[in-house]
């Protein structure tokens, strides 16, 4: 339950009273009689479960030990049934708990309306009627909500639709916690990629669902509306209160549409109304808009302020990925760690998992990322409170698996220049090329059988978007490239938010380089220079493929110190890309106490690594500085520019044997950690 919904709880019962007092002078009579009228056909049984429940708390402790004893005074009565369910609802977060806690909510709500129906369906401005009934319309309206959200999270929206209509056809005037009109419309969009034939709810495409959610919302104010005439003695600002839940979806449909003034100006509204506003979703929203430090500081701001209940804690996952971002790879792992260990097997723990993965990656490890890749699969996440669902996820670990593949594939090269000579390396490589098509080919299948495609892969930085921007180059890289350049001109041409323009842009000339058109890329690349802007702070994987881009361009155009340039520049920004790029950074080594055979093995272990070594320092090189502790497996190392300034700080190493250094130290300079889970 929301804090939103627990305050209003509270003051709807102080303000009530006031009202009364103020405006009605037989208000206590009323109360009673009508109290009286309903107290005339029920049992001794059902007057003492009544009275013994005054006080209970839906979801606290003892409402379990009351609902098992008001069902063994009465089992024919609903409350006893609605006590065990609710606070089993409250304490559920997984499948088994949700199975056990949806009978009873069930049987709840069925004997209550079979009971009251007539009292449920009583829409009065009468003040002793409205108290009468105020009660049985609390615990229908909470039941109802608690059936529906359990039926959601274990992914029978056909079951919760049918919670919600049921109630929604009750047309109580005091809804609070569920909200029909916008539950129902919730209901559509997290299962807008689907048609009738999965869910018989559902319309026959994405925009035909989504425009239902939109009419649906639309209900939902007209009745708002007419709730507030009925109770505008009971409830003091009903109608405003009740229309940020609106605004809440409304602003997530327009979103989603890409419709970037109307979710703004619901995000607004709800901004200046009674509360309720989302940081989370408002943060989703600027990282649409590629404004990253926006999102950043309403991330932490849901941190701070919004429910710790079950559901998925997107600022943990979307905050990973603008930290990759800003090539904060390294300790955006530590935190994101520290977190799976504070929620241990929560709702959430398989998407945290993912987003450790993926920091992992961006700081080179694919070696650590893929214990993580293997967690989040085996893990049965429920995507409580969030319209990311099973696809999503399955795409999400997909893609990372492929990366890490990818790196692997690519390690072997940059570990060693000279891999063709070796029989070992070629059949490594040879290995590591099938897994690398296999998971393609899973993949493909993937994204074929996504009815989301065009909104998640091929507009970047969609709201239903779990995977970055440079996730989604890693997906189409090695497919049909002509196919890729036309779906992102097209996107390119009707591109409405300022700050993803560049995006498409370098997508593009990615593309054009793996066409050989350098000439196309090239323009592409000048014309982001010259006319778009860049954060410094949190665009630097965006800058690091840009140089990246520039360099191969360089490369094959026979620039070659203009390459050395990009290159050197991209290890500034982002060190840990390059050992996985096949791009070649030029590099002097500075060795201290390389007086033994072994030290000397393992320098020149390293001198076989992917990196330009040269004697000859100029502008564009990078000084490797290793020392080795006498007498010790020990040995540190640090990389500086021609300044002197610290790119890479330096690492302390303590390695077992020769080999384990040399397949250590190369990484190591280019500040890929060795992460620990201890």
């Amino acid at each position: 339950m929301s804090t939103y919904y627990k305050f209003i709880n509270k003051t709807c019962i102080i303000v009530i009273g006031i009202t009364f007092i103020i405006c009605h002078k037989n208000i206590f009579a009323q109360s009673n009689n009508g109290f009286v009228a309903l107290q005339k056909n029920m049992s001794a049984a059902r007057y003492e479960i009544n009275t013994k429940r005054l006080g209970i708390d839906y979801n606290s402790k003892e409402a379990s030990t009351a609902g098992k004893e008001f069902e063994r005074i009465d089992p024919t009565y609903y409350v006893g049934y609605m006590l065990q369910g609710t606070q089993m609802f409250y304490q559920s977060a997984d499948l088994k708990g949700y199975s056990i806690c949806i009978p009873l909510l069930k049987n709840s709500l069925q004997l209550l309306e079979k009971d009251f129906k007539k009292e449920l369906k009583l829409r009065t401005t009468n003040v002793g009627e409205f108290m009468s009934v105020m009660q049985l319309h609390k615990d229908y309206d909470y039941i109802s909500y608690c059936l529906n959200t359990a039926y959601a999270n274990i992914n029978e929206p056909d079951s919760a639709w049918l919670v919600t209509r049921n109630a929604q056809k009750l047309d109580l005037q005091d809804e609070m916690y569920m909200d029909t009109y916008n539950s129902l419309a919730w209901l559509v969009h997290r299962n807008r990629f689907y048609t009738n034939k999965k869910y018989s709810f559902l319309k026959n495409s994405i925009s035909e669902n989504e425009n239902y959610a939109n009419k649906l919302l639309d209900s939902a104010i007209l009745k708002i509306n007419r709730d507030g005439i009925v109770n505008k003695d009971f409830y003091s600002g009903f109608v405003e209160n009740k229309m940020s839940g609106v605004y809440h979806y409304k602003a997530m449909v327009f979103a989603y549409a890409l419709d970037i003034d109307n979710a703004q100006k619901y995000f607004n509204a709800m901004q200046q109304g009674y509360g309720g506003f989302s940081h989370n979703n408002y943060a989703n929203f600027c990282g649409i808009q590629a404004k990253f430090a926006e999102a950043e500081k309403n991330y932490k701001m849901a941190e701070q302020l919004e429910p710790q209940d079950k559901r998925l804690r997107e600022f943990i996952y979307y905050g990973g990925i603008i930290d990759v971002y800003k090539a904060k790879s390294k300790e955006s792992a530590l935190q994101i760690h520290s977190y799976i260990k504070s929620y241990g097997s929560a709702s959430g723990v398989g998407w945290y998992n993912i987003a450790l993965a993926r920091s992992l990656l961006y700081d080179g490890q694919f070696f650590n990322a893929t214990t993580f890749i293997a967690k989040a699969d085996s893990f049965k996440e429920l995507h409580i409170g969030t319209t990311l669902g099973a696809s999503h996820y399955t795409l999400s670990s997909g893609v990372l698996k492929l990366i890490a593949k990818d790196q692997e594939l690519q390690s072997v090269r940059f570990r060693n220049s000279g891999w063709w000579y070796s029989i070992k390396s070629i059949f490594n490589r040879l290995g590591l090329l099938v897994d690398k098509y296999m998971m393609q080919y899973f993949l493909v299948n993937e994204i074929a059988a996504n009815p989301e495609r065009e909104n998640v892969m091929y507009k970047l930085f969609s709201t239903e978007s779990t995977i970055s921007f440079d996730e989604i180059w890693y997906l189409v890289q090695d497919y049909s490239t002509n196919f890729f350049i036309k779906k992102m001109e097209a996107q390119l041409l009707v591109e409405k938010r300022p700050a993803v323009v560049k995006y498409f842009k370098l997508i593009l000339a990615k593309l054009y380089v793996k066409e050989n058109n350098y000439t196309m890329a090239k323009e592409l690349c000048n014309e982001i220079i010259e006319n778009e802007t860049i954060d410094p702070e949190y665009e630097k994987l965006f800058s690091a493929r840009l140089l990246e881009t520039q360099a191969i361009i360089a490369n094959n155009t026979k620039q070659t110190e203009q390459a050395n340039s990009y290159i050197k520049s991209m290890f500034e920004i982002y060190p840990q890309l390059i050992p996985y790029s096949g791009l070649r950074v030029k590099m002097q080594l500075q060795v201290q106490n390389n007086n033994t055979a072994e030290t000397k093995k393992i320098i020149s272990g390293l001198q076989k690594a992917n990196i330009n070594f040269t004697n000859i320092a100029d502008a564009n090189t990078l000084i490797a500085q290793i020392s080795f502790e006498p007498n010790a497996n020990i040995m540190h190392c640090q990389v500086v520019n021609n300044t002197g300034k610290i790119l890479v700080p330096q690492t302390n190493i303590t390695y077992q044997t020769t080999k384990n250094a040399i397949n250590i130290l190369p990484f190591c300079l280019f500040n890929i950690g060795l992460f620990s889970t201890n």
